[in-house]
C-alpha cells in the first residue's frame, strides 16, 4: 500500500481512531527541561536500537580500560572494577546474541557508567601540561593535541571547531572593544590597517555575551570560572591579493572594557594563553548548552512527539521523518537521567551550575523561531560569513551547504509525489493538526513556526523548507556539533569546559604556572575525555541510507537514487578539500552523518 494523505484514505475513520490511541501513549512533559516540551516517557518501540547500544557498550569498556591508571580514591576502586567486570560480561553476552537485548538493562548500565564518573577519580593535587598527554593510554591522543597551541589553530576553531556558529563579520567598530590602529598593526603588520580591514570585510568578532550572567559552580570544592569574552579576528591579504587564514587580533575577557578587563594580544605571552583559554571555555559552554543540547536535541523533541501523536504511520511525512527521528526520544531521556542529572557530568565539568547550564539552553530557545532557521544559508548571510572569497577556509559552511542543497532537493521530490498542489497541503487534516499542536502552549511550544508564525502551513514550498530543516538539524547539524567532542574536546587543553582561576587583570608578569592553574584538574579532565570519547564516537545509521523497512513506494526509487548519488559526490568533494585544510574536517562526510539525533 502506498502512503496516503488523510483526505485520500478510504479508511479514514480507522486511521483517526488509531491516532487518538497514540495520543494516550505519547504525553508532553514540561518539567524535565523547565518549560520545554519533552516526552513524559519513552515507549519500548522508541528505545535505542540494539546495534547502537552494542557500540556504546563497546566504547564504554575502552573508556574504563583507558582510565585504569588514573588517580582514584581507594574507596571507589572496587566500584570501578565491579562496573568494568559487569560491562565486559554484558558486552560478551550480547555479541551476536540479540535475543538477550533489553534496552532498559543497557540503559541502566549506561546510567551507572555516567553516574560513576565522579566516583572513579580522586582530586589531583597538582596539574602539569604533560599530565593531559599521559591520560591517553588505550585511547589514542587526537591530532589537535599537537597543534592546539598555535594561534592559527585557535582561530580555525571558529570555522571548524565544535561550535562553528559564533563568528560574525564586523560592519562597524564596537564601542565595547576599544582597539586602535597601533594595536591592530602589532598583529597584522604595518602594511595593513584597521580601517582598511573593516572596509574590506576582513574583521570578525566572536561575542560570548550570552554567558555574562551565568552562575558558576564548584568541582569538589574548587571554584569554577567563566567569562563572557569578546574575541576579534582578521583575514590577512597575501602578496598576490588573495585572502589568507583567519587569525586572532585581540581578546577582551569581559563585555565592558576596564582596567580589570584589558585588551590582550598575542605578544602578551601567558596572559594571551589565559585569555585564549577563556574564549575556549566560553565557546565550549555555549556549544554544549545551546548549540548542541538546545538547538538540536531539545529543539527537535517536540517535532518527534507531535509526529507520533498527529501523523498516521501511513502518512508520507511520517514515513519520511521516522528515520530522522529514530532514537531521539531515547537519547534525550537518557541524557536527562545521566548527563543532566544533579551531580552528573554536566554538573561537574561545565563552568556553570547545572541550573545555569540548562537555563542557557532554555533561554536561547525562547528566542529561536523555527522560521529563522529554515534555510542554513540564510543564517550564514545573517552573520556575514557566507562569502568564501571574503572568509576562506570555513569548513562547516563549505561542507554543510552542499548537503543542505541535496536534502532540500530530495525533500522536494519526495513531497511533490504526494502533494500535487498547495490545496493538498491545506486539506491535509493530519498535517494541520501536527502544526497546530507544535505551536500550542499545551503541545510542542515551538515558536515562530508556520507561514504566519503561528502554526499555519498552506504551501508546498513552506512545507518543503520546514521538513528539509528538520532533516538537516537531525543529521548534518547535529553531526557537526556532536562528533568533535571526541577529536577536539577530549584533549582538554584545547577546549576546557571550565576555568579554575579568574581572568587575567594584567597583560604582563604572568607565568606558565598561572596558565596551568586555570586548566581543569586531571580528574575533571578525565570526565571530559570519557564523555567526549563515548558520545563523539558512536555512529549509528547513515544519511540517505534508509534501508528496506522504509519507502515501499517504487515511485520514490529514482529520487532516492539521485539523493544518494549526490551525497556520494559530496563525499569526494569534501575529501579533496580536506587535503588542503589545517585539520581534517570529517564530521560532514555523508558517510559519517547519522540520519538522526540518536547519541
Amino acid at each position: 500500500m502506498y502512503p496516503s494523505l488523510p483526505q485520500h484514505d478510504p479508511q479514514i475513520a480507522e486511521r483517526t481512531r488509531a491516532l487518538a490511541d497514540l495520543r494516550h501513549e505519547y504525553i508532553y512533559d514540561y518539567d524535565t527541561i523547565p518549560g520545554r516540551a519533552m516526552a513524559e516517557k519513552v515507549p519500548f518501540k522508541n528505545e535505542f536500537a540494539f546495534e547502537l547500544l552494542m557500540e556504546v557498550a563497546g566504547r564504554q569498556t575502552v573508556v574504563m580500560l583507558n582510565s585504569r591508571g588514573a588517580p582514584r580514591e581507594d574507596k571507589h576502586a572496587d566500584h570501578h572494577e565491579s562496573l568494568w567486570t559487569r560491562t565486559t560480561k554484558f558486552v560478551k553476552k550480547l555479541e551476536g546474541n540479540a535475543e538477550h537485548f533489553l534496552p532498559e538493562k543497557v540503559g541502566d548500565l549506561l546510567h551507572q557508567f555516567f553516574g560513576s564518573l565522579s566516583k572513579r577519580y580522586s582530586l589531583s593535587d597538582s596539574t602539569e601540561l604533560r599530565q593531559f598527554e599521559m591520560m591517553f593510554r588505550d585511547i589514542k591522543a587526537p591530532p589537535i593535541a599537537e597543534v592546539y597551541h598555535e594561534d592559527r589553530m585557535f582561530a580555525h576553531m571558529r570555522l571548524a571547531g565544535p561550535n562553528p556558529m559564533m563568528l560574525k563579520r564586523m560592519t562597524a567598530m564596537d564601542d565595547r572593544f576599544p582597539i586602535d590602529n597601533a594595536a591592530y598593526r602589532k598583529v597584522a603588520g604595518e602594511n595593513d590597517s584597521l580601517e582598511s580591514a573593516l572596509k574590506e570585510g576582513r574583521l570578525y568578532m566572536a561575542d560570548y555575551g550570552a554567558l555574562e550572567k551565568v552562575q558558576t559552580g564548584e568541582f569538589k570544592g574548587l571554584q569554577k570560572y567563566i567569562t563572557a569574552p569578546l574575541a576579534m579576528f582578521y583575514v590577512p591579504v597575501r602578496k598576490d591579493g588573495s585572502r589568507g587564514e583567519l587569525m586572532p587580533v585581540a581578546i577582551q575577557c569581559g563585555q565592558i572594557p576596564s582596567a580589570e578587563s584589558p585588551l590582550i594580544q598575542p605578544h602578551h605571552g601567558h596572559a594571551w594563553l589565559m585569555a585564549r583559554n577563556l574564549v575556549q571555555v566560553a565557546d565550549g559552554n555555549l556549544h554544549q548548552a545551546v548549540v548542541h543540547l538546545g538547538r538540536t536535541h531539545i529543539f527537535l523533541e517536540p517535532f518527534v512527539i507531535a509526529t507520533l501523536r498527529r501523523l498516521s504511520p501511513q502518512h508520507p511525512l511520517y514515513l519520511l521523518l521516522d528515520a530522522h527521528f529514530e532514537g531521539t526520544l531515547a537519547i534525550n531521556n537518557a541524557a536527562h537521567k545521566t548527563l543532566l542529572a544533579p551531580d552528573g557530568v554536566v554538573d561537574h565539568i561545565l563552568a556553570g551550575t547545572l541550573a545555569a547550564s540548562v537555563g542557557l539552553a532554555v533561554d536561547d530557545l525562547k528566542n529561536y523561531p523555527a522560521n529563522e532557521v529554515l534555510d542554513p544559508r540564510a543564517t550564514f548571510v545573517e552573520r556575514g560569513v557566507e562569502d568564501a572569497e571574503l572568509l576562506p577556509g570555513y569548513s562547516y559552511r563549505d561542507d554543510a551547504l552542499p548537503i543542505w542543497d541535496a536534502i532540500r532537493e530530495w525533500v522536494t521530490e519526495y513531497l511533490d509525489l504526494y502533494y500535487q498542489s498547495d490545496a493538498d497541503v491545506k486539506n491535509d487534516t493530519e498535517l494541520q493538526a501536527w502544526a497546530a499542536e507544535l505551536v500550542s502552549p499545551d503541545g510542542g511550544r515551538v515558536i515562530g513556526l508556520g507561514e504566519d508564525g503561528a502554526g499555519k502551513i498552506t504551501t508546498r514550498d513552506y512545507l518543503k523548507s520546514l521538513v528539509a530543516m528538520l532533516i538537516f538539524k537531525a543529521g548534518p547539524e547535529h553531526a557537526a556539533v556532536n562528533f568533535p567532542q571526541k577529536d577536539l574536546m577530549s584533549y582538554v587543553p584545547n577546549m576546557p569546559l571550565a576555568a579554575y582561576a579568574p581572568p587575567p587583570a594584567q597583560t604582563e608578569g604572568l607565568s606558565e604556572a598561572d596558565y596551568v592553574a586555570m586548566l581543569p584538574p586531571i580528574d575533571a579532565a578525565y570526565m571530559q575525555l570519557d564523555t567526549g570519547y563515548l558520545l563523539g564516537g558512536v555512529h549509528h545509521t547513515q544519511l540517505g541510507q534508509y534501508g528496506k523497512k522504509y519507502f515501499k513506494d517504487p515511485r520514490l526509487e529514482p529520487a532516492l537514487a539521485r539523493f544518494q548519488k549526490r551525497l556520494a559526490e559530496i563525499e569526494v568533494e569534501i575529501s579533496e578539500r580536506n587535503k588542503d585544510r589545517l585539520i581534517d574536517y570529517h564530521y560532514l562526510l555523508p558517510s559519517q552523518i547519522p540520519q538522526s539525533v540518536n547519541i
